[in-house]
């Protein structure tokens, strides 16, 4: 299991960033590649800062699976974004390796990728390039039913504020749904101008330990606080103090309740071990 140094919004930066699902990884030709990419293993477990840059994408020690989460991210309704439960069939070595990946724009791209409008379906379209020319990767997707949690409103209603149209200045652009994800204050998360569908993603998989489905019928735009149990990357030990999802979920006037559905799977038909640059 990979730790984390990484705080909420780099994780969310790292995976989530991605504008479609491709059906398959051979189904066409990537209209972008990275024109030098460098990769090394990497034995350290601790994920450090990274991401996109003005000059391409670089991230120490990267775990696949994330990689791939970052590269097939899809856009679709029926599609939950919760973590590595997403991806089947990896092997074993692609369970426990990392790496460091510092990859390069070519000079022709480098409009098209400062522009934040198009960098995001560029970047997903030139990590499948990279999985696909140095993993040989090949990947379908298919519905699997599972348990998840249906996220819905709780006795006394939601007790969060419907958008302002307000962020502050350093807040990310969350481009699968035009909001924003403000800096953490005190261990809290902001979101801006967020439909509740960004709320269950969020709080799927890595924090709740499944899928967790928007069953809210909440359909505006809202702006929303997030507890602090999610700093770090771990849930609190039982006797601790610290918010668990659940309570944090309830101090927003909503509820996780168990339930079974079919979720989007990520199923990796073909990987192998990439040489190292």
């Amino acid at each position: 299991m990979f730790k984390s140094r990484v705080g909420h919004g780099i994780f969310l930066c790292m995976v989530c960033c991605g504008a479609s699902f491709a059906q398959n990884s051979t189904s066409g030709t990537p209209a972008h590649r990275f024109e030098v990419v460098s990769i090394k293993e990497n034995p350290s477990h601790l994920m450090q800062p990274g991401g996109m840059t003005p000059n391409g994408y670089r991230v120490p020690v990267m775990p696949l699976v994330f990689l791939l989460l970052g590269a097939y991210v899809p856009e679709s309704p029926d599609f939950v974004r919760y973590g590595p439960e997403n991806i089947q069939g990896m092997p074993d070595w692609a369970k426990s390796t990392a790496f460091d990946i510092d990859a390069r724009i070519s000079d022709a791209d480098r409009t098209d990728w400062q522009d934040p409008k198009r960098q995001p379906e560029m970047q997903r379209e030139m990590l499948q390039a990279l999985l696909a020319d140095r993993f040989k990767l090949v990947v379908h997707r298919e519905m699997k039913e599972m348990p998840v949690y249906d996220l819905v409103v709780a006795k006394g209603g939601p007790k969060f504020q419907v958008a302002t149209g307000q962020h502050p200045a350093g807040a990310s652009l969350l481009s699968r749904d035009g909001g924003f994800q403000g800096p953490s204050t005190g261990g809290v998360m902001h979101y801006y101008n967020v439909p509740i569908k960004t709320l269950s993603s969020a709080l799927s998989g890595v924090w709740s330990g499944r899928p967790v489905l928007d069953r809210t019928e909440l359909t505006g735009r809202y702006d929303i606080n997030l507890g602090s149990f999610l700093v770090g990357g771990f849930m609190p030990p039982a006797d601790s103090d610290s918010q668990t999802v659940f309570s944090a979920v309830g101090n927003l006037g909503l509820k996780l309740e168990p339930a079974k559905d079919q979720v989007e799977m990520l199923v990796i038909d073909h990987i192998e071990k990439p040489t190292t640059n």
